[in-house]
């Protein structure tokens, strides 16, 4: 999908990301950058900001951030 047929507010479900696919995407993300994102964080995921701002929160707590 092209970036400009989307915004960080478009819900992830227009973006055909399930809850499944949504919880797969944030465990990902907990491997990649290293970090825990709790329980509660993953039932308000809701678009595309909801995870850039959940992932910024998470990794200013954490110590290291691992990009590679």
């Amino acid at each position: 999908m092209p970036t400009a047929t989307f915004s960080l507010e478009t819900p992830l479900e227009e973006l055909g990301v399930d809850s499944m696919k949504a919880i797969t995407i944030l465990y990902e993300l907990e491997n990649r950058f290293d970090i825990e994102i709790p329980n509660e964080v993953f039932d308000s995921i809701r678009n595309v900001g909801d995870i850039v701002q959940q992932l910024q929160r998470l990794t200013a707590k954490s110590d290291t951030v691992h990009l590679d």
